[in-house]
């Protein structure tokens, strides 16, 4: 969603996918971890923070905490995951792929009709690594129409040529979501329900502007968004627009390491490093990885913007 129409507005915060990759240091027995972690959340909890919190190691969940069922155990939160959305995007293009629905590899052209000349030199690719030249411009915030939000999107001149730099820009995952709709033939929530959520058992999540689960219930914002994130629109729709519970985004990335949805081949290409930026960040497809002060390599689905 938009940063500068919603930020502060919401007081639950979630932190994005992260896969740690290298060996994780000693440490004390699991019991031990356990008291530390919980000591840890509630120094949070009482300075503000709510929400919840997994971590798991090796595909076993080593700990959870969720100070919002703490208070009501009536149902499963189920948060707003902002640009973490991108990645389910980015699954839904590559399993068009393996089914040879598109190339990604290929001219948005070749999918959409009616691209400008300018714009026919961007691949999916381009835009699934945030490489297209596409400026971010949210040009199809408040747009129910695909095919407005399309003319929308492709209306502003690009800023560079498509491959030639990195420029993060919700832009080209609201553009892949339209390219999705298209090229799979149903609308795109009922692609991702069907070809990502069933097979993931991910039962708490949905979409912004659609209704929710009996099961789930959402952490309230502090204030009513605008009109722009009123319903269902292509303004966020690829890049912002979802929702999850921690245990659903648990449960994706177990399907990634068990090729359940995407085969090894693309799941490596999902997570790949297609690029790497000066700071030594490596581009994926909205996955990024990098490497901290402590040498610990990891993987992450995450954003620029805030909600």
């Amino acid at each position: 969603m938009r940063n500068s129409k919603t930020r502060g507005l919401v007081k639950w915060f979630l932190l994005g996918i992260a896969l740690i990759s290298a060996p994780l240091a000693a440490s004390p027995d699991q019991a031990s971890r356990q008291q530390a972690a919980e000591k840890a959340i509630l120094e949070l909890e009482r300075q503000g923070y709510a929400g919840s919190v997994l971590v798991a190691q090796d595909g076993n969940i080593e700990f959870f905490r969720d100070s919002v069922l703490e208070k009501d155990a009536s149902c499963i939160p189920s948060y707003w995951i902002a640009s973490i959305t991108k990645q389910f995007v980015a699954a839904g293009i590559l399993l068009l792929q393996e089914r040879n629905k598109l190339d990604i590899r290929n001219s948005i052209a070749a999918y959409l009709p009616d691209v400008p000349d300018e714009f026919s030199g961007i691949t999916l690719f381009h835009l699934l690594t945030h490489t297209s030249g596409l400026r971010q411009r949210y040009a199809a915030d408040g747009i129910f129409d695909r095919k407005s939000a399309q003319q929308s999107l492709l209306a502003a001149s690009l800023q560079s040529k498509p491959g030639e730099t990195f420029a993060y820009a919700n832009d080209n995952y609201n553009l892949l979501a339209i390219i999705l709709e298209i090229q799979s033939g149903v609308p795109y929530e009922e692609f991702l329900r069907t070809e990502i959520f069933a097979p993931a058992s991910m039962k708490n999540s949905g979409f912004w502007g659609m209704p929710v689960e009996a099961i789930s219930c959402v952490p309230e914002v502090a204030a009513a968004p605008g009109q722009s994130v009123s319903g269902s629109n292509w303004g966020f729709r690829g890049a912002t627009g979802m929702r999850a519970s921690v245990h659903d985004l648990f449960a994706f990335v177990q399907t990634l390491r068990g090729e359940e949805i995407l085969s090894r081949e693309s799941v490596d290409m999902l997570m790949g490093n297609h690029l790497q930026l000066a700071s030594g960040t490596e581009i994926g497809f909205n996955w990024f990885g990098e490497r901290n002060e402590n040498g610990l390599y990891s993987k992450s689905s995450r954003g620029n913007e805030s909600f």
